[in-house]
């Protein structure tokens, strides 16, 4: 086990962007642009800093967009990453995909957008259409769609005509975006390698990279890398640090796997991995401490964009844990009746009988189809989930046995928090605070809120909700806003022992006892901060940090 002083020693800058050109792969990051040509990442001097946010092949170099002190900027450059040229930029939107081929195209999270004489010209998209990827195929072009529609569908969204009207070719479930698309084969998040006419099965892992070339595909699901050849060969390769890898190409004899972990070379015939950042310096705004948690003994766990760290002198020094995943996008922690912790990423559930030294992660037998999970507590001896795709609640004693709670529908759980009864107050995204009961399955909603709410601590027969920025006590029949501090606009907030609140905004922080209605200023609160881990003392992230405050 290797222990730092510092996470900054162990921080990797995130990778948004690959390109192949023939035998080059260009890798776009968090702190600049790279070139990875014969196995060797060589850094684009001119380019350090700035993170690179969306990149595409172009017929003299590429087509970037970049963010640098100067604000977000639309590049084209010539073959050795140089800028030839600056492109206005997107009227109302940031590109999160490009294309540059007979016309330059570019993807934001209202729709796409086309290049003329006159600017950029919006070409489809009505509402909210988040266009994350986009591609040529002959003489098709496709973007594919994170959301779009009334019901935040993903989609496939093609031109026959060079760009000029676009339909949707195919629309997928909730939150099972299409990855890549060859004729009539595709790679969905949950479907995995899929076909039309085909019967839909959800895999028990999510795919975040994919890409079709001659002869073979290519996918990311987990912390795997899957190669199937058309001759009927097949490589599974695992690697913790596969995980949550949102970029992958395919070369001659090898794979380069990227995303927020940093970039990795892959030889496919020997199977080793070549982590291509090792040993270089990250600048502390390229990579982000996502959040922090209170485990027991004191041990401090940091979830971070690069790696998943723990603690146990209050954030002196910091050790990698083990993990099945490296990186695990943490949403929800809760201690289980028999002594594990139970972590909820984004898109799996991990267990550690080690106080977060280690983590397996736990297989769902049933396969929900849950899109992502977004909060996790235990009642009694059942696991209760929240996710994107409503509430989930395990078998006793068996929390990979999981089955939706149909009385909720399918909506956002924003939080949960398990009531000394053993009922379960959940919030959602659309501003439901509802009591329910894992043993009769009863559901009493307690209030409306004009957006998502989450329950955040209970004093007798009144719950404390956070909405919107905002403090309310519950009661039965009567919903009172709790005074702000300091008369602060918007607060984030979270329950800490002995019953107080903590609070904060962009510059304080403050405490709320549980024996008067009056708040406490926190001395040398940091600004910035996103995340808090409330114990006998207070820690505190600005997403490059940590810090203690008590």
């Amino acid at each position: 086990m290797i222990v730092e002083n510092s996470l900054v020693c162990l921080r990797r800058p995130e990778v948004k962007a690959t390109v192949r050109q023939g035998d080059n792969v260009w890798i776009g990051a968090s702190d600049g642009l790279y070139r990875l040509h014969q196995g060797t990442l060589v850094p684009m001097t001119a380019w350090s800093g700035q993170k690179i946010a969306a990149m595409a092949s172009a017929e003299d170099g590429l087509l970037i967009a970049a963010v640098s002190t100067d604000g977000l900027g639309l590049y084209l450059t010539g073959h050795q990453g140089e800028i030839i040229r600056t492109l206005p930029p997107l009227p109302g939107d940031e590109p999160k995909s490009l294309l540059a081929g007979k016309c330059l195209l570019a993807g934001g999270k209202k729709g796409i957008y086309r290049l003329d004489a006159v600017g950029w010209t919006h070409v489809y998209g009505e509402g909210h259409t988040e266009v994350i990827g986009l591609e040529a195929s002959g003489d098709r072009l496709l973007a594919f769609a994170k959301k779009q529609g009334s019901k935040a569908q993903p989609a496939l969204i093609v031109s026959d005509d060079g760009g000029a009207n676009w339909c949707i070719d195919l629309e997928t479930s909730y939150h099972d975006g299409i990855l890549a698309c060859r004729d009539d084969r595709y790679v969905t998040r949950w479907r995995g390698p899929w076909s039309p006419g085909q019967p839909v099965r959800f895999e028990k892992d999510a795919a975040n990279a994919a890409v079709f070339e001659p002869g073979r595909a290519g996918w990311v699901a987990g912390n795997k890398l899957c190669v199937r050849f058309d001759t009927g060969a097949r490589l599974d390769l695992k690697d913790p640090r596969f995980a949550e890898a949102e970029q992958l190409q395919l070369l001659e004899a090898h794979a380069v796997v990227a995303g927020g972990n940093g970039a990795f070379l892959v030889d496919l015939y020997t199977a080793r991995v070549t982590d291509l950042f090792e040993g270089r310096a990250t600048q502390a705004t390229a990579a982000k401490v996502k959040k922090l948690w209170l485990l027991e003994e004191g041990r401090l766990l940091a979830t971070a964009s690069y790696g998943t760290f723990f603690s146990d002198d209050a954030g002196a020094t910091w050790a990698a844990a083990q993990s099945d995943w490296a990186v695990l996008d943490a949403e929800g922690l809760a201690l289980s009746p028999d002594g594990a912790w139970y972590l909820a990423a984004q898109r799996g559930l991990f267990v550690s009988w080690s106080n977060g030294a280690s983590w397996k992660q736990v297989k769902f037998s049933t396969r929900p189809h849950f899109a992502e999970l977004t909060a996790l507590a235990f009642a009694g001896d059942r696991m209760v989930m929240g996710s994107k795709a409503g509430l989930f609640v395990s078998e006793p004693g068996v929390p990979k046995q999981l089955h939706p709670v149909p009385a909720l529908g399918q909506c956002t759980i924003a939080g949960l928090l398990v009531e000394q009864a053993g009922t379960v107050l959940v919030g959602t995204a659309d501003g439901r605070l509802a009591r329910w009961s894992p043993h009769s399955g009863q559901l009493d909603v307690l209030a409306l809120f004009t957006g998502a709410c989450r329950p955040l601590a209970q004093r007798g027969h009144t719950v404390e909700v956070l909405c919107a920025g905002a403090l309310y006590s519950v009661a039965p029949g009567q919903v009172t806003p709790i005074a702000p501090p300091d008369g602060a606009r918007r607060v984030d907030a979270v329950a800490a022992p002995q019953g107080e609140l903590i609070a904060w905004n962009g510059t304080h922080g403050w405490r709320l006892a549980q024996a008067c209605g009056a708040w406490t200023a926190i001395a040398q609160w940091p600004a910035q901060v996103k995340s808090v881990a409330a114990g006998l003392r207070v820690a505190v992230t600005d997403r490059s940090q940590v810090n203690m405050v008590d």
